[in-house]
This record gives C-alpha cells, sequence and structure tokens, in this order.
C-alpha cells in the first residue's frame, strides 16, 4: 500500500501539461539599451495591430549592433506605425537558442548558420549589412499592407504547443486511471474485512507492475 500512495504523490506533483521553455524576449527599447545604441523613441509605441520584426541577435555582435542602428537611424524616423521589435539574445539565453534552431528547422534552411537572423513577415533576412536596407524596407511594407499577417515566431511556437498537447493526452488518461484504481482500492480496503486485505493488496500491487512494464 505504501508503494501505492508514493507513487501516486508522485503523479500529482507532476504537472499534466508541461510547456514549452520560455524564451526571454526584449522589446526595442531594452534591446537597444542593451547594446547602448543611442535613440530617439519618439512616437513609437508597440501594437498589435504592426509588424513583428523578429531579432535573433547575440550580445556584443558587431552585425546585429548595425541592424539596431538601422532600426534606430531608419526605421524609428520613417517606419515607427509599421512595426514592433522583438529581439532574442542567442549568446546568454539556451532556451533563445533553441527557438532559433526550431525557427531554422521551420524555414527548413540549412544555410542559416548564426545570429543576426531577421524575420518580417514571411520573409526572413541572414546576417545584415547595408545592401539589405531596401529589401527590408520593401519586405517590411508589404508585410503591413497584406490581408493575411505571416507571423513566423507564432508558427513555430503554436506547433510546439500542438505536439506537447497531443503528447500529454496519453499521459493525461494514464494518470486518471491510476489516481481512480487507487482510491477504489483503498475504498475497498476501508471497506472490507481483514480477511480479504491481502487479496485486495495483491491485485493492487499487480496493477501497479502493469503500469511500470508500459513505461
Amino acid at each position: 500500500m505504501k508503494k501505492i500512495i508514493a507513487l501516486l504523490i508522485c503523479l500529482l506533483v507532476i504537472p499534466l501539461n508541461v510547456h514549452a521553455a520560455n524564451y526571454i524576449a526584449s522589446n526595442l527599447e531594452e534591446t537597444l539599451e542593451s547594446e547602448n545604441i543611442k535613440y530617439k523613441i519618439g512616437g513609437y509605441k508597440e501594437s498589435p495591430d504592426k509588424v513583428n520584426i523578429y531579432l535573433f541577435r547575440g550580445q556584443g555582435c558587431d552585425r546585429c549592433q548595425d541592424f539596431l542602428k538601422f532600426v534606430s537611424d531608419t526605421l524609428l524616423k520613417d517606419y515607427s506605425d509599421y512595426f514592433n521589435l522583438v529581439s532574442y539574445e542567442v549568446y546568454n539565453h539556451p532556451q533563445n537558442e533553441d527557438l532559433l534552431n526550431k525557427v531554422i528547422a521551420h524555414l527548413n534552411d540549412k544555410s542559416i548558420d548564426g545570429v543576426p537572423l531577421i524575420l518580417v513577415g514571411d520573409g526572413y533576412f541572414i546576417g545584415y549589412d547595408k545592401s539589405m536596407n531596401s529589401s527590408i524596407l520593401k519586405e517590411l511594407e508589404e508585410a503591413y499592407n497584406a490581408k493575411e499577417r505571416v507571423d513566423i515566431i507564432d508558427e513555430v511556437t503554436n506547433t510546439e504547443e500542438e505536439k506537447k498537447t497531443e503528447t500529454d493526452k496519453p499521459n493525461r488518461s494514464v494518470i486518471l486511471f491510476i489516481i481512480g484504481m487507487f482510491f477504489i482500492g483503498s475504498l475497498f480496503y476501508i471497506l472490507k474485512s481483514n480477511s480479504d486485505k491481502q487479496e485486495i493488496m495483491a491485485t493492487l500491487y499487480e496493477i501497479e507492475e502493469k503500469l511500470k512494464s508500459k513505461k
């Protein structure tokens, strides 16, 4: 009986639904300040109506800083109504690197081998130099004016959650079955006479062993 109680306690403290790792995102101001880039925020305000520009970066990465200077000098000045900036620093946050790897797998592009990686709508840019500026602006305008917007990070995280949910379904059923068997067994254990307790214990122990063998 003690083994069954211990098993139940272990199952109760395990969450029924384990969510994906909490990724650490920084907004525009946090990102610029962390890289010591001067900026004038002007009329910029974050809004769900705007396009998310996602930046995978590394602290102190030269090309990442060059892109952020482009954001500060050009996008903030002329396109502040178009975009939100969301950055994921990967050098010091393994969970963000994990997200980067999932994005790379989603894009199915083996040429992506580091940072910066810039996502705008359904487009993306590997690395950064000034020659990309016009293409980034074009992609931003198209994404902003699109009837149906695409958000690659949403696609990746939604797929991840769907997989977690599907994985949790059988686990939840097993847990509920074990809990039910425990309480039914406990009830019979209390109500039955002492002469029947050994038989009940043997049955419960047999069920416990079968469940262990299925793991």
